[in-house]
């Protein structure tokens, strides 16, 4: 009998499963430093878009969070122990950088703007993925800022 935490996870390792000949324990630890890196990657980006463009162009940034995280053993740990760590991961930097894009493309006052800005259907079932990443990412899943008015 299988037990697992994460449905997707699950989805995924059977799916990468039957389409590669490589092994299962192999292909679980690869995908989840894989889906680390891009989860990491894409908090680095996601914050990057949050600095003003006027500062973005004087200033350089430095990823100092994220470089201190994959220095961590820890971090390599869970990173490569096939598990789902690394679908969350990759689940929590995707979904940051989708809401830093759409805030950073919401009409400011000085702009003139009192409309709102289109909501993408992507961006809410990215988001409605939390629950099947992992049950407990059902608390970081805001889909409440979608529903009503």
């Amino acid at each position: 009998m299988e037990a697992a935490t994460s449905p997707l996870w699950l989805a995924i390792l059977t799916l990468a499963g039957i389409l590669t000949p490589i092994r299962l324990e192999w292909l679980a630890c690869v995908l989840a430093l894989a889906l680390t890196i891009v989860g990491l990657s894409c908090a680095i980006v996601g914050a990057h878009v949050l600095i003003p463009s006027s500062a973005r162009l004087r200033s350089v940034s430095v990823p100092l969070g994220a470089l201190v995280f994959a220095a961590l053993p820890p971090a390599w740990d869970f990173a490569t122990s096939g598990l789902d760590n690394g679908l969350v991961c990759a689940w929590l930097g995707a979904s940051w950088l989708a809401l830093a894009l759409r805030a950073s493309r919401w009409p400011t006052t000085e702009s003139g703007g009192g409309t709102r800005p289109d909501r993408p259907l992507w961006l809410p079932v990215l988001l409605g993925l939390g629950p099947l990443v992992r049950p407990d990412c059902a608390i970081e899943s805001p889909m409440p800022l979608f529903g009503g008015r």
